[in-house]
């Protein structure tokens, strides 16, 4: 790593800097104020107009929050490369001011890519410069990023993902990877954000197994978050996307159990939780009879089977609950053996309803 320093212009105080947008030259007003690089209108229609910026580039709307607080909403666009006396940073988000005069600022979206930086006057002076990486080194870091990722290590992991995907383009894994690391270390707006990138960037490209495990973790963003609605919206996204690809859709089905416990409405939640079963007794091929009879060792069903209970007492059904957290027992989920050893419940329970699809 060298530090390398950048001389920037003062003008009517405050400091710009010379840089070229996917090749056009510009200066920006360096703004660490502003949460995100912004291009004025007349700008914006300037470098799409000349083939600096294509249709593809253009993700959608969002926000931006300038110096002086005020946040607005505007057009987000990619720009594939701001070059900044050779530093180059790839894959920029950026807004479009609806403003044709509005200035342009190199806000946090660009700065934060800079890694460590200090000023000193009208220098800009980036601490850790390492330059462009070769495909080597990318190969190297992506290796390492998988490693952490196993060890456990997720802020590391994430931190590398990050990077290689900076210089390479993005595909449904690597959104996928970044955004496992992100719910891992609860940053789940961040992980929702790259959601709604992956929908917009991918939206016209062959959905795979990636798409689900998307789809799943912008649902379980949701539902760490505690907004239920968006929650189910997704997964049930996620039933429909692993239906059509002809994959199990168990764990979408359970987690809208789990949001339909958490808003009180057991009935709702028994009703997933049976269509949670079925697909989970079709994925390890095995049924109620042969759990009744000689038991299985199985984390999925002896969870769905325990929460399943749980809504069951809910709405009043003792009998069919004991009989089910039996059941969940049976496949080795501990909650529910201590639950039957702590409410002395031993085979005596009789379900009174229908409790499989």
């Amino acid at each position: 790593m060298a530090q390398k320093i950048i001389q920037m212009q003062k003008d009517n105080g405050v400091f710009k800097i010379s840089c070229s947008v996917n090749g056009a030259k510009m200066k920006m007003i360096f703004d660490t104020g502003a949460s995100s690089v912004s291009l004025s209108e007349s700008t914006a229609n300037f470098l799409y107009d000349n083939d600096y910026i294509s249709k593809e580039d253009i993700l959608g709307s969002g926000k931006v929050q300038t110096a002086d607080g005020t946040i607005h909403d505007n057009v987000v666009i990619n720009i594939k490369d701001i070059d900044i006396s050779g530093i180059h940073l790839k894959k920029v988000e950026a807004v479009v001011l609806s403003s044709q005069n509005a200035p342009l600022l190199l806000g946090q979206t660009a700065i934060q890519k800079l890694g460590h930086i200090s000023l000193n006057g009208d220098k800009l002076i980036v601490n850790d410069y390492v330059g462009d990486y070769s495909d080597e080194e990318l190969d190297k870091i992506h290796t390492k990023a998988k490693e952490d990722f196993k060890n456990k290590n997720y802020y590391a992991s994430l931190e590398g993902f990050k990077k290689v995907f900076d210089y390479r383009e993005m595909s449904t894994y690597s959104y996928y990877m970044i955004m496992r690391c992100l719910v891992l270390t609860k940053q789940y707006d961040e992980a929702i954000k790259y959601g709604k990138k992956w929908e917009i960037k991918c939206r016209d490209e062959e959905p795979d197994q990636y798409s689900c495990d998307v789809m799943y973790s912008i649902g379980m963003s949701y539902s760490y978050k505690l907004d239920t609605n968006n929650a189910i919206l997704y997964f049930e996204k996620t039933i429909s996307l692993a239906t059509k690809l002809g994959l199990n859709p168990g764990q979408g089905y359970i987690q809208i159990a789990l949001c339909y416990m958490d808003c009180k409405d057991y009935s709702e939640s028994i009703k997933y939780h049976k269509k949670a079963l079925k697909c989970f007794f079709e994925k390890y091929n095995t049924s109620e009879k042969e759990i009744n009879s000689k038991g299985i060792n199985n984390k999925d069903i002896g969870g769905c089977l325990y929460t399943y209970a749980k809504s069951l007492y809910n709405v009043g059904d003792e009998s069919s609950g004991n009989y089910i957290m039996e059941l969940s027992a049976k496949c080795n989920c501990q909650d529910a053996i201590d639950y039957l050893f702590k409410y002395n419940i031993r085979n005596k329970s009789k379900p009174r309803r229908k409790l499989f699809e």
